[in-house]
């Protein structure tokens, strides 16, 4: 009798371990934390998608290329009566002409205004000007002419000639010009202007209307609008 009822006491603690352990992995099964997603009750698992099924059923959003390297290049700046294969618009003589003149004027008062201010400084008039000596001041004014040209070619392909009317230096290919290209450009200019401005009626001849110093530098004018 003692014997029966020590086993029946051994198998109710069996039972009740193993349903102790069973709820307890029913438990662990059904938490709520990520590593173990909850089953549903009608006992059918689901198992979450592979990035398979994902990708097929959620594809990615196709990528527009209607913005392409030739219409959105820094080069491609604008619109004239002249377009090349590249897609440039180059500028018009008569426009380049008009910013060469008005830079020239440009520059041209700030070597007098330079020149005034030196001999205000030195106590002398312009009846004095030539006792100042010739080659510092020469040397002067054309470092401040070549600086105006570089800088503002280099920085944004503008001078302020070319700002009113509407042009831009641009690389042959399209690109900005480098500091590099922009003062080879203006020792090129250099060179337009000796045998009597020849240089330049290379515009006339050239199909994308560069002159001299632009086929030395590689360079191009172009429109920056439509106008």
């Amino acid at each position: 009798m003692t014997r029966t009822g020590a086993g029946n006491g051994v198998r109710r603690w069996t039972e009740s371990s193993k349903g102790a352990s069973r709820g307890t992995g029913s438990r662990a099964t059904n938490s709520s934390l990520p590593l173990f997603p909850r089953e549903p009750e009608g006992g059918s698992e689901e198992r979450p998608e592979s990035l398979e099924q994902l990708v097929v059923r959620h594809p990615p959003p196709a990528v527009s290329r209607q913005g392409s390297d030739s219409t959105m290049s820094p080069g491609n700046v604008g619109r004239d009566t002249k377009q090349t294969g590249e897609g440039l618009w180059s500028a018009t003589v008569m426009r380049r002409l008009g910013a060469g003149v008005l830079d020239a004027a440009l520059l041209s008062s700030v070597d007098v205004a330079v020149v005034v201010l030196i001999l205000r400084l030195v106590g002398l008039d312009l009846q004095s000007f030539g006792l100042i000596p010739p080659l510092p001041l020469a040397v002067f004014l054309l470092v401040l002419n070549v600086g105006y040209v570089l800088v503002l070619t280099a920085t944004g392909g503008q001078t302020f000639g070319k700002m009113v009317f509407g042009l831009r230096v641009v690389h042959r290919e399209g690109g900005a010009v480098n500091p590099s290209a922009a003062l080879f450009r203006i020792f090129g200019l250099l060179l337009s202007l000796l045998p009597l401005g020849f240089g330049f009626f290379w515009i006339l001849l050239d199909s994308e209307r560069r002159a001299l110093h632009d086929l030395l530098a590689e360079t191009r004018v172009v429109r920056t609008s439509g106008a």
